[in-house]
């Protein structure tokens, strides 16, 4: 089994569009995956597995592509995959153009932006989204070696710039927002409460570069325009520069305003 990552894109784009199933990694597991929307792929992949049915997860790798392809949730539901994506966590949707019809139950289909970077990056460059389900017959265990994984005859290639010889296995949250209630199918690393929280108390993250100017501005701001105490802000850095003082213009603001906008523990 060839690994196409260090393949150049017009290879990788000519190599995916001929072939049916291939090996990848999630972050957490290994997986087989195929285009999302080739019927005949998703069916080879149940032939492998011996089951029936409609086991499988959507990959996308942004969220904006839940518009290109019409998959919805219940608006109150918003910051959940705003806050939480990407990472190991799938989220029931709602199938508003039936482009899955083959991979939905009830008009809604499962849905992720995996943690992986690579997996990520891949999705992106052939420009479609695909399944993903886990190696292993079904019923059994899912095959977590990649020596064991290299030798099977399911796939056509796979796609691994960094080559995980034992995946930890862990298996994703999964919640349905599609509907009026919030619903966990199946807990993981992430609890019921966490999402609550993510609904009634959002999380805004101002970020920049030194965090002693604009990120203790922004939030100072953002505190005086949101009343509602439902919503947190924060402030963020990217990089320590312990030894820079703050500039002028904001222990002016500070002073002027008599209010102590410097909340950063950074900040002195």
């Amino acid at each position: 089994m060839k690994n196409i990552a260090k393949y150049s894109e017009n290879k990788i784009k000519n190599i995916w569009q001929n072939s049916e199933t291939f090996l990848h990694y999630t972050g957490h597991m290994f997986g087989i995956g195929a285009a999302a929307l080739d019927v005949k792929s998703c069916e080879k992949i149940n032939e492998f597995k011996k089951r029936s049915g409609k086991g499988f997860i959507i990959l996308i790798p942004k969220l904006s592509w839940l518009d290109r392809y019409g998959l919805e949730y219940n608006k109150k539901f918003k910051t959940i995959p705003q806050q939480f994506w990407p990472a190991n966590i799938t989220i029931i949707l709602k199938d508003t153009k039936n482009k899955f019809g083959h991979l939905s139950l009830n008009g809604t289909v499962a849905v992720r932006i995996p943690d992986d970077p690579d997996l990520r990056e891949f999705i992106t460059l052939i420009d479609e989204p695909i399944v993903s389900t886990s190696v292993n017959v079904s019923g059994e265990s899912p095959i977590l070696d990649y020596n064991v994984l290299r030798k099977m005859k399911w796939f056509d290639f796979s796609y691994l710039p960094k080559v995980p010889l034992l995946a930890e296995g862990k298996a994703s949250t999964i919640i349905n927002i599609s509907g009026e209630k919030l619903e966990m199918i199946r807990q993981g690393d992430f609890r019921l409460e966490d999402f609550e929280q993510a609904v009634l108390r959002p999380k805004i993250l101002f970020i920049c570069t030194a965090n002693i100017c604009r990120s203790p501005m922004a939030e100072y701001i953002a505190k005086k325009i949101v009343k509602d105490k439902t919503v947190i802000t924060e402030n963020g850095i990217t990089i320590d520069f312990k030894d820079l003082e703050i500039k002028d213009f904001i222990k002016t603001v500070a002073e002027i305003t008599g209010k102590n906008i410097l909340v950063s523990d950074k900040i002195k």
